[in-house]
Formats: structure tokens, C-alpha cells, sequence
């Protein structure tokens, strides 16, 4: 069974790489080869997981339009049975590039999200997360 300081620190060291520096060579060294992620924008139809590759693309166009992003953990729970870490988190960034249709307006956004991750032999292996795009919308498309 893994320690639960050994589980916190990889969720930790995801969110710093990811969602703070923008070191997608770093998150995809995290993942397993089989990696799976539940919550990814590139999921097929017939509801397939994305890959960790697909995971880091959405990384990628996050940074695109947002170049100044970056999260605060708000909460990590660690449940060491399951290998399973929860992080709550809120971000920030400046709207520069194209973000769902809507072309650059320089307006500062912050939003919140959740992950789930499930971490066995040292490697994620799974990904589950949700954000508010309504929320993120709501802040670069009001009226001045």
C-alpha cells in the first residue's frame, strides 16, 4: 500500500507541473502508459477515455489562451486504500488567445475545478475532473 505522503506529493507535483508551469513533458512523465483520462475535452463518442497525450494537448490550449494561468490547491484528500487523490482547486489567467469560439478580450478570469486521481506504483493512472466553463465564459464574454 502506498504512503499517503508518496500520493500526496505526485497530485501535488501534477498540479505544479500542469497547472502552474505549464511543463506538459513533466505531467506526461507522471502518467502511466496506460494512462486514462475520464474527463478529457478529446473523449470519442462512443464515451472512450482520452489518452495522456490528449490529456496535455488540452494543457497545451489551455496555456494558448490563458498564458499567465495558474492554480491554488484549495483542498487535497488523500484515501490511501483506493490510491486516489482529490484536489479541489482555483485558478486564474488572462483571456489572450481563443478560448471555446470566443477570440482574446485581455480580461482576468478565475475559476475552480476538481480532480480525481488515481495513483498506483507511483504513476497516475487515471484522471477524472471537472471545471466551470460557465463560469470562465460568463467572465470574457460580459458587456463592458
Amino acid at each position: 500500500m502506498p504512503l499517503r505522503e508518496d500520493l500526496e506529493a505526485i497530485a501535488l507535483r501534477w498540479m505544479e507541473l500542469g497547472w502552474r508551469e505549464g511543463d506538459t513533458d513533466g505531467v506526461l512523465a507522471l502518467y502511466a502508459p496506460d494512462f486514462v483520462d475520464f474527463s478529457s475535452p478529446f473523449a470519442t463518442p462512443d464515451g472512450q477515455p482520452g489518452t495522456g497525450a490528449q490529456n496535455v494537448e488540452g494543457i497545451r490550449a489551455l496555456y494558448r489562451a490563458f498564458p499567465d494561468f495558474y492554480a491554488e490547491v484549495d483542498d487535497l484528500l488523500v484515501d490511501v486504500e483506493a490510491g486516489k487523490v482529490a484536489v479541489r482547486w482555483t485558478a486564474t489567467g488572462t483571456h489572450r488567445g481563443e478560448f471555446l469560439g470566443l477570440l482574446p478580450t485581455g480580461r482576468q478570469v478565475t475559476f475552480h475545478g476538481i480532480e480525481m486521481l488515481t495513483i498506483t506504483g507511483g504513476l497516475i493512472t487515471e484522471r477524472a475532473g471537472e471545471w466551470d466553463g460557465l463560469e470562465i465564459l460568463q467572465q470574457i464574454s460580459r458587456p463592458d
